[in-house]
Parts: C-alpha cells; structure tokens; sequence
C-alpha cells in the first residue's frame, strides 16, 4: 500500500470516527427525558437536530465511496459478501434486543409495535440496526441497476426524490408506518450514490472533486450554519439535501487536518462494532440513570462516554477474541 493510500484509508477512518461520535451522542438525548419544555430541553433538540442533519450521509457517502472497486469491476461474490457482512449482524443484534423491548420498552428512543416477523422486511425491534438493512439494499440497487453511463441522471433523480420526500408530504408519513426502509431509500440513497460518483471522478485526470471538496471551509461552514439555521428555526425543510451534503464535505475536511488522530483512527475502524454494541448498552444505562434519578444534564454526558467506552471495551476484548461471537456481530470469518 502506498503512502498516499495509507494517508487516504487516514482521513476515511478518521470521518467514520468523527461520525460514529456523532451517532452515538445523537442517541444519548432520551425522548423521554428531553420534552421541550425548558432551554436545556431546546438545546438536546437542537443538538439532535444538529447532528441527525448529516452523520447518516457520512456513513453513506463513505460506503459508495469504498464500494466503487467492486461495482466498477462487478466482482463476483461481491452480493454474498455484503449479505453476510450485514445481514448476520442485522439478525443477530435484532434477535438480541427482543429481551430488552420486551423488558424496558419504555426506555427506548423509538417504538416498536409488534409483529417480529417484520425483521424480513427491515423492521427491527432494534432500530438502529436499520442502517445495516437499507445499505444493503443499496449494495443491491447498485450491483445490479446502476451503471457508469446512467449514474449522473440517477443522481439528479435520486437528489430530487430525497428532497420530496422530506418535505412532509402525506405519502411519507405512510411510508413511514409501513415501509420505512423504502423511505430510507428515497432519503439516503442520493448520499451512497455520490461516494460512488466522487470515486469515480477522482480518478480522471483532471480531478476537478478533489478542488470542490477541500475548496473555502470556512465558507462552506457558514453556509452550512445558515441553512442548519434556516432549517431548524424557520422550517425550512428543502434545504435538508444542501445541509446533509455540506455537513458530509465539513466532516472530510475536518478528518483531512486530523488524519494522524491515533483515537479517532481506531474509533473509526471499528466503528459498526460501537454502532451495533452502544444501542443495547443504553437502553440498560437509560433505565438505571432514570430509576436513580439522574438529572437531565448528567444523562447525556454520561450515556454517551460509558456507552461509548463499554461498546469499545466489548469490540476489543470480547467480540474479535472469539472466531464465533465475531461471525455473529460482523460477519466476518477471519
């Protein structure tokens, strides 16, 4: 591996790092601690808001990107890869959180009614396992649909439907009852699709991405607080795709200037471990912090840093120290 590769799977890491950190916090603001009735409760909203406008587009975005080589090549095996990669762990951290739902309900972040059944269709009673489901659908999508002649006209067409379908029309709430992973698709796949793409224009001669990418971020940043701004304060929901992809661009620059950050590093390599591992560990944390009393301030500090460490401390001594336990939460054989 060359230096500039080295240096590069750096920067990657460290935006998977910055983004799981990001996940993790978006998730330790309880809904049912922050109600909005006070200003700590409107700067959880607004923290949550903040970070749910784009660390999913990271994660998507980075996931095309890497995907590039296997499509562009159209390996075979790449499908069972990806299914196994994602779908064992999807089974398994949904089979696993059963007892918790069925337990301590009322401390989830998110509903879940009912019918198990409906993990076939990406309904999980672990919802934050969504995100393993949806990507491998776009794995599919783009195995087998997408081609290098088409990939600009579904870019504007996915960039549209992703702006439609977040503008509170009456079909998305529907879809949000019933087929929320079709939802997701409408939503997301624009992000996955530009990773592929900015692979893809990044290998030309004249790489005029690598320009836009790193081009003004102190512009590019007040744009993206005067759009987040517009967006949370205004209800300006178009502006959901600019942000997102703002957001995605900020979060690069930002790991290029921290690409030796040793922690981040790490964090980012094994960042689906603490994305599927920190969900169940607070579901626990919420209960107790709750039941003891905790007060608003301390449940959010606390539930993202022992959260976070535990789910760390369980990837590097637990899941990748036994061949089968790693199977189940990776799908990984090696």
């Amino acid at each position: 591996m060359t230096v500039e590769m080295k240096a590069h799977n750096k920067v990657l890491d460290v935006a998977k790092g910055i983004a799981i950190m990001l996940v993790v916090l978006g998730h330790s603001f309880p809904s049912n601690v922050f109600t909005g009735h006070t200003v700590l409760d409107q700067t959880a909203t607004f923290i949550y808001d903040f970070v749910y406008s784009f660390h999913m587009p990271v994660f998507f975005c980075i996931s095309g990107y890497l995907f590039y080589n296997a499509w562009i090549s159209h390996r075979s095996g790449t499908v069972k890869r990806k299914a196994q990669r994602l779908l064992i762990p999807y089974i398994t951290f949904s089979v696993l959180y059963i007892p918790l739902r069925l337990v301590a309900s009322g401390m989830a972040n998110s509903d879940f009614e009912g019918g198990y059944w409906k993990m076939i269709l990406g309904i999980s009673p672990n919802g934050g396992v969504w995100f393993l489901y949806t990507l491998f659908i776009f794995f599919l999508i783009t195995f087998y649909l997408i081609r290098i002649n088409n990939i600009k006209i579904i870019l504007i067409i996915s960039a549209c439907i992703s702006i439609i379908s977040q503008l509170g029309l009456p079909f998305s709430q529907i879809l949000h009852d019933v087929m929320p992973r079709i939802l997701d698709i409408f939503r997301f796949y624009i992000y996955f699709l530009l990773g592929l793409y900015v692979k893809d224009v990044s290998q030309k001669e004249n790489n005029w991405v690598k320009k836009v990418i790193f081009f003004n971020g102190k512009f590019k940043t007040l744009l993206f607080l005067v759009l987040f701004g517009l967006y949370e304060f205004g209800s300006i929901k178009f502006f959901c795709v600019p942000i997102a992809l703002l957001g995605a661009n900020l979060t690069i620059i930002v790991s290029q200037r921290l690409k030796n950050n040793e922690f981040l590093i790490y964090i980012g390599k094994i960042s689906m471990d603490i994305y599927l591992l920190h969900g169940p560990v607070m579901v626990v944390l919420r209960w107790s912090f709750i039941r003891i009393g905790l007060t608003k301030i301390l449940i959010p500090i606390a539930m993202f840093t022992i959260s976070l460490g535990i789910a760390v401390l369980i990837s590097r001594y637990i899941i990748h120290k036994i061949k089968l336990i790693e199977f189940l939460c990776t799908g990984n054989k090696n």
